[in-house]
């Protein structure tokens, strides 16, 4: 059973899609800079009469002007708020509404109109950004926009694991006086929690050195599910609580990388 079970879980993998990659606060910042720059084009590709029409804005409908003026304080706003670790989730919600807006409107208008493919362009930039901050573009009214930043990702890893090796500790000491669990799966289980510390590190250091690092978020989500399902039903004091300790640290580890835990 157990090697059914194996296979189907690598059939799984293989056909799953690749997980998108995480951008760090150094890409993240090429994008403001990148969105402030396609925002200008787009608005200098625009016919000028057509700046003169109405546009809804949070307070009624104001001139495409003003509303485009407002974008691009928004966007200068939230690019120039990315620094230090602070995320710009504030910033960056009001920028993609703001242009949430526009695109509504745009999508009211002929394929033909001037700055159409500069919009496009742009939009597409916007979405890039909206799932940087874990939603998509347009933004739907209610949506959550929020970033977890490089150092609060290196922060939650960095606890995990410790609560990583805690884990380890408290299973071998359980493991001493436990006649439920055979030897194998015991040793299993022990070297699951020790490879998840390690790969916690890895994740932290590939994330301090901004370096690509969704494939080490993955492996730890996956050791994080098999040692879940073995201490699913058992009664393992000194490994239940160390385990409830450790899966406070996966939450926002989870919400960097666009998952869910549990």
């Amino acid at each position: 059973m157990l090697r059914t079970l194996a296979v189907t879980l690598v059939v799984i993998c293989a056909a799953a899609p690749a997980a998108a990659q995480r951008l760090t606060d150094k890409e993240v910042s090429a994008l403001a800079e990148r969105i402030y720059q396609e925002r200008d084009r787009f608005e200098d590709a625009l016919d000028g009469d057509f700046k003169h029409n109405k546009i809804r804005s949070e307070t009624g409908e104001v001139d495409v002007n003003k509303g485009l003026d407002e974008f691009q304080e928004r966007a200068d706003k939230y690019k120039d708020s990315l620094k230090g670790d602070y995320a710009a989730s504030n910033e960056a919600a009001a920028l993609l509404r703001q242009a949430s807006r526009i695109d509504a409107y745009m999508k009211q208008q002929a394929s033909t109109m001037k700055g159409m493919s500069e919009w496009h362009k742009l939009a597409t930039s916007l979405d890039e950004l909206a799932r940087a901050y874990g939603t998509s573009f347009p933004v739907t009214e209610g949506a959550a926009v929020r970033r977890v930043g490089d150092q609060e990702v290196k922060e939650a890893t960095e606890k995990l694991e410790n609560a990583a090796k805690d884990l380890k500790k408290a299973l071998q000491n359980d493991f001493k006086t436990d006649t439920t669990v055979d030897q194998a799966s015991k040793s299993q289980a022990v070297g699951d929690a020790d490879m998840m510390a390690k790969t916690a590190e890895k994740l932290k250091e590939r994330v301090g050195d901004g370096k690509p690092s969704t494939a080490e978020a993955e492996q730890l989500f996956a050791q994080a599910a098999k040692l879940q399902t073995f201490l699913q039903g058992r009664t393992l004091a000194t490994a239940s609580g160390a385990w409830n300790g450790l899966t406070s640290h996966l939450g926002p580890i989870a919400q960097a990388y666009g998952k869910h835990w549990p």
